[in-house]
């Protein structure tokens, strides 16, 4: 390197970066929004979410987006029918426990230092969601 060449240290804050982070959700709670704070507005956020106990088969994977292709899933529906996916094109988080219980979740506004996410309950879904992601900047 020789004087005036940028470095890392001094382009930190304008080269992307992500978080890696874990957040839970109880399903048995009520539709609503969650705020998840991780320093930065994301451009994208990748997901995989899992439930625990009894419905440790439920999974989803899904990408939200700030510019462009919005929010995209796909669920495992094993527990309605055995070895069976589902798409859907409109929503980031996406898991179902039986043909009744859903709780869903899509990204409804990228602030300042993180996102939100607005939760969607249908049925009378039971356990914890465990939502693994990785925010990009």
């Amino acid at each position: 390197m020789k004087q005036g060449d940028v470095t890392t240290q001094d382009e930190a804050r304008i080269l992307p970066g992500a978080v890696i982070a874990v957040i839970t959700r109880d399903t048995t709670l009520a539709s609503g929004p969650q705020g998840v704070v991780i320093g930065f507005t994301p451009s994208s956020i990748h997901f995989l979410c899992t439930m625990d106990g009894v419905f440790q088969e439920a999974g989803s994977w899904g990408f939200a987006c700030r510019e462009g292709s919005g929010d995209k899933s796909i669920r495992s529906n094993h527990l309605e029918v055995a070895n069976q996916f589902q798409k859907n094109g409109t929503i980031a988080i996406n898991m179902a426990q039986s043909a009744a219980n859903f709780y869903f979740g899509d990204i409804s506004s990228y602030n300042d230092d993180g996102f939100t996410i607005n939760w969607v309950k249908v049925g009378s879904p039971t356990g914890i969601l465990g939502v693994q992601f990785m925010a990009v900047k």
